[in-house]
């Protein structure tokens, strides 16, 4: 009888950890899953909260009358091309573009950093 209780008592503790290890590992993955829902969604709002204080920001300096909005010219280099440039309301050059062949790319360039701008990361590099 001892070696059967004993094997019993082996058994229902091998069935034991087995279970607690399908159960963590299990709880492990789920746990992963709603980590990267969460930082995906704490990445969206973040996106969209800076969104909303550009859109704030541009919003008062348009209403402030003493302050002009950022503007991108749109000009002609010596060599022939397009070419854009962001400038600041106090009128410093803050961006410059490529140069474009066509009118029509240079405008879509622009269109890109619109688009783009408020959701960039700040990356830093060694150049």
């Amino acid at each position: 009888m001892l070696i059967s209780e004993s094997v019993l008592i082996l058994s229902l503790a091998i069935i034991v950890v087995s279970w607690i290890i399908i159960r963590l590992t299990f709880e492990d993955s789920f746990q992963k899953k709603k980590i990267n829902e969460l930082e995906r969604m704490l990445l969206i709002l973040r996106k969209e909260e800076i969104k909303k204080l550009i859109r704030q920001v541009y919003h008062f300096n348009r209403g402030n009358s003493s302050s002009k909005s950022p503007t991108f010219e749109v000009f002609k280099d010596n060599a022939g091309e397009f070419r854009f440039r962001l400038k600041a309301p106090n009128g410093e050059i803050i961006a410059k573009s490529e140069g474009y062949t066509r009118k029509n790319s240079c405008l879509n360039g622009i269109e890109s950093v619109k688009r783009n701008a408020p959701i960039a990361e700040v990356v830093e590099t060694e150049e």
